[in-house]
C-alpha cells in the first residue's frame, strides 16, 4: 500500500476547516457540540486517529466522538483506495459506525451497514469548480457552504440515529488500548526478536521472566516475544493514560503534554521519572525491562495517543467519569495480558468477606498481580472507615512490576487520588515484619519511610506454579522450608507440591499473634499423599477454621483447574488439637451466580456462621482433627470429606483393604501398539496369540469380552524359523528396523510380553461417567490404561469380590480415593487402589454370599450406565441393598449413595 502523505498545506486547511465548523456550531442546540483533531494532525506519518473529529459536548465527562474526517486535497482522488482504507481505519479504531472523506472537490459518507460493512450513504459533489489545490484558496466561499450543507445533513442522520458516537471514555478503555495492541504488537515483537538476535543478554532475560509466566499465558499467547510485546505496550498505554487522568489532582503529571513527534523514547521515560519523583504511583509510572524498543512506526503511533488525550482534556472528565475509565482500562488491560489464573473478582470478593472480620485490622496481599484482592479489600474497609484509614491498612506487593502497574492503576479511585498506595514490588520470599518500604506521598512528594508490619489477615490468590517449573532462588527456599517443617512437626513435605503450598508456611511468619490467612489454592493437595502431608504438617502452624470447595463448575474459567479457598488461624507451632473442627463447605452456586445478593449474603453468612443457611446454594460438613485423621487412615483423600461421608467412621470394622486380597498392577506398555495388538491375525500364526482388552470404551457389561489379539511369543526368530513359523517370524521381522526406543530397551527378546501379567477383573485408570470392575471368563492381558488384580492366594473367592468391587461402596471408594483431572476424569494409581478399602469378603457366610450373587446376576446381564442412571435402577438397588444388609449397615444406603453422587458431580463439574 503506497503512503498518502499530508503536508503542512492539508495541515494549514483542516485547521482552517475545524475553526470553522466550531464557529458555525456555536449558536446551535444540536448533538454536534464541537470539531477538533488539530493536535494530533503531523506529517508523513502513519497515525490513527482522524484528521478532524465531530465531538458531542464541550464537557470531557459526558462528550461522544460521534464521526471522523479524512482530509485530503483535490488531487488525491475522493476514491482512493488507500484514502478510503485509511479513513475506514481509523473509525474502526474509534469504534464509530461512519467516517466522511473530504477532498474539497468531494465529500462522501460511509456509513456501516446491518452486516458491517461500510457503504458509501451520500455524496456532495463540488469538483466542477474545485479541481486542484490552488482551487482550493479561491473558491473558499464554496467549499466554506457545502461544509455546511453537509453538517446539516449529518446532524440529521445523527438525530434519527443513523450515526451513532460513542462515549470518549469507553473510546479510549474499551476500543482504542486493545486496539493500540492489535495493531502493534507484531511490529514491538520482531522489533524485540531482532534486538535479541543482536544481544543473546536481552534473549535471556526474556527467557528467564518467560520461564516463570509462560503458563499465564499459553491460553491467550504461546509467542515469548509477542507476550512480552503485550507488556511493553501495556506499559506505555497506561503510564500514558494514567498521566492524563491525574493532571487536574497532581501537577506534575502535566509533563505528560511535552511528549510530542520530536520527543525521543528515553526522553519520554526521563518525564515519566520525574512525573513519579513528584507525586509517586511508581509502579503505574515505572518502566518495564526492554520498553524502549519500539519501533518508529509505534512510538508515533503511542505519541498520537497522548496527543489524542491531550486535545480532549481527560483530566477534566468528573469523579464518576473518572472511575469508569480507571475500571475499564484495568479491564482491558487484565482482557489482554493477564493468564487463565486472574482472579475473578466475585471469587476475590468472597475469599475477602470470609476472611476478614475486623475491617480495621491490617490486610496484605503478597501476590497481589493486577489488584484484584486488594481492590476488595479498600471496597470492603470503605463500609466502614474513611479512606485514610482503609488505604493505610491495605498492603500489596508483588514479584513482578508489570502487574503492579494494573493494580496501582485498580487501587486508585478519585477521592483517594491523594493517599499513597502501599504497594511495593517484593518476592513473597524476601518478606519479613519490619522490612523497609519507601513510599511518596502524592501529596506532598516527600518520601514515607515505612516498616513491613505484622499483619492481621494475609489474603491472595497465590501462584498456581508447579515443582517443574520452579526457579532455583524458589528451589533453595523450598529445601530450607521443608528442613525447619520436618524439625518443627516431624513430617516431611515433598518437593513436588506446586509452589503455594511452601508460601502458605512463609505466610505464617508474616502473620501478627491470631492473624488469619484467606488463600486460593488449586484442589490438587485434596487428593494426594503429598497433601495429606501438607495437611498434617500445616495444623501444627495454623488452625484451620474453613476449607471451601465449588460443587458446580469452575471458579477460573480459562484454566483447567478446580480451586480451593483455605481460612486459617495462625498459633504458635505445638500439636494439632484433636477436638478444634474444621468445617468442610462446598459451593453449590455457580459462580456467575454469586453476583445475586442473596445468593452472597448466603455465602458470606454460611462461612462465618459455620452452620448452611441454603443447601441449594452451598453444604457445611464439621469434623474434628480426630475425626479428620481416622478419615484419612481409612485412606480417603481429604477431598472426600466434603461430602457428608461421618457415616464411614460407624463401619469401619466391616471393611478390609483391599490389598490384603489382592495385588493391583497396572497393565502392560507395549511401546508400539501396532506390532502386538494385531489388526489382522491370520498374519501370525494362531499358537502366538492370546486375547487382550485396550480399553474400556467398548465395555458394555460388567462380564467384558476381549477386544484385541496380542502377539504373545518367546521364541527367539532362529526357532520360528526352524519350526516353521514363517508368518510370526515374517511379522517380528517387518518391524524390526523401525523400533521405538522402549521397545529396543525391553529386556530379552524385544518382542516378548509372555512375562506381563494377566487377570480375571480389572478397572479402568480414569472413569468418567461410570465406575465398574469387569471381570473376564479367564485370565486376560490388559493395556497400560488399565489396572488389573492378582489374588495374593488361589482361595480368594474373585466371584464375590467382583461382586462386592461393583456394590455401592465399592464405587463410593473409588470415587473416595480419587482426585478430578482437569477435565472431570478420575485419576488415581495402581496404589491407591491398593490402599483403598472394600468390604471384607471374609464377614460373608454361605447363604448371605447366595442372596449377594442372585442379586448380582441381574447386572451382569445388562448394560453399564452412567452412576447417577445406575444407582437409580430398581435391581441395582436391590443389589446394594442385599449386600448392605449382609453386613448389617443397610441403615447408611441413602447417605453412601449421596455422598457418591456428590462427589461424582463435584468432580464432573470442572468441565462444565
Amino acid at each position: 500500500m503506497n503512503d498518502i502523505k499530508v503536508n503542512k498545506n492539508e495541515r494549514s486547511w483542516a485547521i482552517t476547516m475545524i475553526s470553522e465548523i466550531n464557529i458555525f456550531l456555536r449558536d446551535k442546540t444540536w448533538k454536534i457540540k464541537q470539531a477538533a483533531g488539530e493536535e494530533t494532525i503531523n506529517t508523513g506519518k502513519r497515525i490513527m486517529f482522524p484528521d478532524l473529529l465531530l465531538c458531542s459536548e464541550r464537557l470531557v465527562s459526558v462528550r461522544n466522538i460521534l464521526q471522523g474526517w479524512e482530509i485530503k486535497m483535490p488531487d488525491v482522488s475522493i476514491t482512493n483506495s488507500d484514502f478510503v482504507a485509511d479513513a475506514q481505519r481509523k473509525a474502526e479504531f474509534l469504534g464509530l459506525n461512519s467516517f466522511m472523506l473530504w477532498n474539497f472537490s468531494y465529500g462522501v459518507l460511509y456509513v456501516k451497514n446491518e452486516l458491517g460493512y461500510f457503504c458509501i450513504e451520500k455524496t456532495w459533489d463540488n469538483s466542477t469548480l474545485i479541481k486542484n489545490r490552488s482551487d482550493v484558496e479561491a473558491y473558499f466561499q464554496v467549499w466554506r457552504s457545502q461544509l455546511f450543507e453537509i453538517l446539516i445533513d449529518i446532524h440529521t442522520l445523527i438525530d434519527t440515529g443513523k450515526l451513532i458516537g460513542k462515549k470518549l471514555d469507553l473510546t479510549v478503555s474499551e476500543t482504542i488500548m486493545p486496539k493500540l495492541i492489535d495493531y502493534n504488537k507484531s511490529l514491538v515483537s520482531n522489533c524485540l526478536r531482532d534486538a535479541a538476535i543482536q544481544d543473546t543478554r536481552i534473549e535471556t532475560a526474556l527467557e528467564i521472566w518467560w520461564d516463570e509466566v509462560k503458563k499465564e499465558y499459553l491460553s491467550d499467547e504461546l509467542d515469548m516475544f509477542d507476550a512480552y510485546a503485550k507488556t511493553v505496550l501495556l506499559n506505555w498505554i497506561n503510564r500514558i493514560t494514567f498521566a492524563h487522568l491525574i493532571r487536574k489532582y497532581h501537577s506534575p503529571a502535566g509533563a505528560i503534554a511535552t511528549i510530542t513527534y520530536d520527543t525521543q523514547i528515553s526522553q519520554a521515560n526521563d518525564i515519566f521519572r520525574s512525573i513519579t519523583a513528584a507525586c509517586d504511583f511508581y509502579h503505574v509510572f515505572a518502566s518495564v525491562e526492554l520498553n524502549e524498543y519500539l519501533p518508529s512506526e509505534t512510538w508515533h503511533t503511542l505519541v498520537e495517543y497522548n496527543l489524542f488525550l491531550s486535545m480532549h482534556s481527560l483530566e477534566n472528565l468528573d469523579q464518576t467519569a473518572l472511575q469508569g475509565i480507571l475500571e475499564s482500562s484495568v479491564r482491558e488491560a487484565r482482557r489482554e495480558i493477564i493468564g487463565q489464573y486472574t482472579t475473578p473478582p466475585l471469587l476475590a470478593k468472597l475469599l475477602v468477606n470470609m476472611t476478614v472480620t475486623n475491617k480495621t485490622g491490617t490486610c496484605l496481599d503478597p501476590c497481589c498481580g493486577t489488584g484484584t484482592i486488594p481492590k476488595e479489600i479498600i471496597s470492603l474497609k470503605k463500609e466502614s472507615l474513611n479512606v485514610q484509614e482503609t488505604y493505610e491498612s491495605t498492603w500489596a506487593a508483588d514479584k513482578y512490576a508489570f502487574p503492579l502497574q494494573i493494580s496501582n492503576i485498580s487501587l486508585t479511585t478519585p477521592d483517594s487520588i491523594h493517599i499513597p498506595s502501599r504497594i511495593f514490588q517484593s518476592d513473597v520470599f524476601n518478606l519479613n515484619n519490619g522490612l523497609n518500604i519507601d513510599i511518596v506521598d502524592p501529596k506532598s512528594g516527600e518520601t514515607m519511610h515505612l516498616k513491613l508490619p505484622a499483619f492481621d489477615y494475609i489474603i491472595s490468590n497465590l501462584p498456581f506454579v508447579d515443582f517443574n517449573t520452579n526457579s532455583k532462588d524458589n528451589l533453595n527456599f523450598i529445601d530450607s522450608l521443608i528442613g525447619a517443617v520436618h524439625k518443627n512437626t516431624g513430617v516431611t513435605l515433598s518437593k513436588r507440591n506446586d509452589l503455594y503450598l511452601y508460601i502458605i508456611f512463609k505466610i505464617w511468619e508474616l502473620l501478627g499473634n491470631g492473624g488469619k490467612i484467606g488463600v486460593i489454592t488449586s484442589n490438587s493437595w485434596l487428593g494426594t499423599d503429598a497433601g495429606k502431608l501438607f495437611f498434617n504438617a500445616i495444623r501444627w502452624y495454623y488452625n484451620i477454621e474453613t476449607i471451601c470447595i465449588s460443587g458446580n463448575g469452575k471458579w477460573f474459567q480459562n484454566a483447567d483447574v478446580m480451586s480451593t479457598i483455605l481460612i486459617m488461624q495462625k498459633k504458635n507451632i505445638s500439636q494439632v488439637n484433636p477436638n478444634l473442627r474444621v468445617n468442610f463447605i462446598r459451593i453449590s452456586a455457580p459462580i456467575h451466580k454469586w453476583d445475586d445478593p442473596d445468593v452472597f449474603k448466603v455465602l458470606k453468612r454460611t462461612a462465618h456462621l459455620s452452620k448452611p443457611i441454603d443447601t441449594s446454594i452451598a453444604s457445611v460438613d464439621t469434623y474434628t482433627n480426630g475425626e479428620i485423621d481416622k478419615l484419612t487412615g481409612m485412606n480417603v483423600s481429604i477431598n472426600t470429606i466434603f461430602h457428608h461421608v461421618n457415616w464411614l467412621l460407624e463401619i469401619e470394622n466391616k471393611l478390609c483393604k483391599l490389598d490384603t486380597l489382592f495385588t493391583p498392577f497396572r497393565g502392560e506398555k507395549t511401546g508400539q501398539d501396532e506390532i502386538f495388538y494385531l489388526q489382522d491375525s491370520s498374519l501370525v500364526d494362531q499358537e502366538y496369540i492370546i486375547q487382550g482388552l485396550k480399553n474400556t470404551r467398548h465395555c458394555n457389561t460388567l462380564i467384558v469380552k476381549p477386544d484385541t489379539d496380542v502377539l504373545w511369543c518367546s521364541e527367539p526368530l532362529s526357532t520360528l524359523e526352524s519350526s516353521g513359523k514363517s508368518k510370526t517370524m515374517n511379522w517380528l521381522r517387518r518391524f524390526e528396523n523401525i523400533l521405538n526406543v522402549s521397545v529396543k530397551q525391553r529386556k530379552g527378546l524385544w518382542y516378548d510380553l509372555t512375562g506381563s501379567k494377566t487377570t480375571k477383573i480389572f478397572t479402568g485408570m480414569n472413569p468418567g461417567e461410570r465406575i465398574f470392575f469387569g471381570m473376564f471368563e479367564s485370565e486376560t492381558f490388559i493395556n497400560q490404561r488399565l489396572i488389573g488384580f492378582t489374588p495374593i492366594h488361589d482361595s480368594i473367592d474373585q466371584e464375590l469380590c467382583h461382586a462386592l468391587l461393583n456394590s455401592l461402596l465399592g464405587l463410593f471408594y473409588v470415587e473416595a480415593i480419587s482426585f478430578g483431572r482437569g477435565q472431570g476424569a478420575a485419576d488415581f494409581s495402581k496404589d491407591n487402589l491398593g490402599n483403598m478399602y472394600m468390604l471384607n469378603p471374609n464377614l460373608i457366610d454361605v447363604n448371605q454370599r447366595k442372596e449377594i450373587l442372585d442379586n448380582f446376576a441381574k447386572l451382569l446381564s445388562r448394560e453399564i450406565l452412567k452412576t447417577t442412571d445406575e444407582l437409580n435402577q430398581n435391581d441395582r438397588i436391590n443389589f446394594d441393598t442385599a449386600v448392605l444388609r449382609a453386613y448389617g449397615i443397610d441403615q447408611y444406603y441413602a447417605e453412601i449413595k449421596t455422598s457418591l453422587l456428590f462427589m461424582q458431580s463435584t468432580r464432573l463439574s470442572v468441565s462444565r
